[in-house]
């Protein structure tokens, strides 16, 4: 049984991505278009993919979405030829350490795998103040260094020389 969710709250997404519709076996939106590859146990929802989706998961060769406490997970894979632990193959081992034992789940498959880039952000944060500071000292005040001479001659140190005897006794 599914959480009553108000409509305000449908979106999880920050940024929300395109409407994908159903038509069997394809999910399409945008020009982007998946296979339903499995439904286990009805498990695929278009409203919940719609809410979860993100562009970074168009880089994947396939898309697994698992439900867990009402909620539905994303999670992207690629082929088995490719290499890491990201691959397909691997993934009966993700179901059962992963995910709620006989959870409803489903495998897309993505028919048009894209590189994703990244636009880099400006950095937003304030300027260090104390810089400014060192700045602005020098307008309102004159400095005055020492002159080599003025200073006072340094005292040559002295190494001392360890006059401590001591001698280790037997108990008894």
């Amino acid at each position: 049984m599914k959480k009553d969710i108000s409509p305000d709250l449908y979106n999880y997404n920050r940024f929300p991505g395109p409407i994908f519709q159903y038509e069997a076996p394809f999910v399409q939106a945008e020009g982007r278009q998946f296979e339903l590859v499995y439904n286990s146990q009805e498990g695929f929802d278009t409203e919940s993919f719609t809410q979860r989706y993100s562009d970074w998961l168009c880089q994947y060769d396939f898309i697994v979405g698992d439900w867990g406490n009402d909620q539905l997970r994303l999670k992207g894979f690629y082929e088995t030829s490719k290499k890491g632990e990201n691959t397909i193959s691997r993934l009966e081992d993700y179901l059962q350490e992963y995910c709620n034992f006989g959870c409803d789940y489903f495998v897309l498959k993505n028919t048009q795998p894209q590189k994703v880039t990244y636009q880099e952000e400006k950095d937003y944060r304030r300027k260090d103040r104390r810089s400014r500071k060192k700045s602005s000292q020098g307008a309102h005040f004159q400095t005055k260094r020492r002159s080599q001479e003025t200073r006072p001659a340094q005292k040559p140190s002295k190494k001392r020389e360890s006059n401590q005897h001591f001698t280790i006794r037997k108990k008894g």
